[in-house]
């Protein structure tokens, strides 16, 4: 069963129509964009046409396999996705090797898109957070937190996703780097959070080590203010924005 996806349609019974299978397993992540589904497996991405009537058979499912390279003989691959509109986002690498990569689901052709991230020795890159920022700017922000037992300082990278605003997203770059404060990473908890107003002015993270809140105005990548918490708080949600203009 190494690899298998199942289609299962739903309904007042549910029942798998079909299954097909990736080239390799370990799958860790899936999302849907556009008219396409994605996977997360072992060694790279991959991606299927939805079949949103699960009228196919197993063998009309094409599974196209996009490459994220290899670290020495082993091959890449991410975790988690972020989508944004028609906008597929993921990291993969460690350390100063790590990359954000996006995916046009929109596109006939789907190439990915490498964008270097600024990590250090230490670092580990965790999935994208995405803003219109301002209602105008396309803003990823990524923070690299780092293994339990490293004394590595965590970063966050603001990437600008289309600064020419073109839609295609070939120009992306990392805007700015910003010091954040510590995770706390054990196994799958730990890790840094991040979330915006619903006016795409702030952004706000969380340092579940320090137990703090940073807040950073995204006109100016400013920190604006820092909040200290009771406990070891793990998640951040923010709810509304401003009532008025600055």
């Amino acid at each position: 069963n190494k690899g298998r996806v199942d289609v299962t349609a739903l309904g007042e019974k549910p029942a798998i129509k079909y299954s097909f299978a990736l080239p390799t397993g370990v799958i860790h992540g899936a999302t849907k964009a556009g008219d396409k589904v994605f996977f997360a497996p072992a060694d790279g991405l991959c991606w299927v046409t939805a079949d949103r009537n699960a009228s196919l058979t197993k063998e009309q499912v094409k599974v196209n396999h996009i490459s994220l390279g290899k670290d020495g003989d082993k091959p890449r691959r991410t975790g988690s996705f972020a989508t944004h509109g028609r906008l597929v986002l993921c990291v993969t690498g460690n350390g100063d090797a790590s990359e954000l990569v996006l995916l046009d689901a929109g596109a006939s052709e789907v190439k990915p898109v490498s964008v270097k991230l600024n990590g250090k020795a230490g670092h580990k890159p965790v999935t994208p957070e995405v803003v219109l920022a301002n209602g105008k700017n396309l803003l990823a922000l990524v923070a690299h937190d780092h293994a339990e037992g490293t004394e590595v300082k965590d970063v966050c990278d603001v990437v600008s996703l289309d600064p020419n605003g073109d839609g295609k997203f070939d120009d992306a770059k990392v805007l700015q780097t910003i010091s954040i404060g510590r995770s706390a990473v054990k196994g799958h908890s730990g890790h840094h959070s991040i979330a915006f107003d619903a006016d795409g002015k702030r952004a706000y993270i969380l340092n579940p080590a320090d137990a703090t809140v940073q807040v950073f105005e995204l006109r100016t990548l400013e920190q604006k203010a820092s909040f200290k918490l009771p406990g070891k708080p793990g998640a951040l949600i923010v709810v509304g924005g401003e009532d008025i203009e600055d």
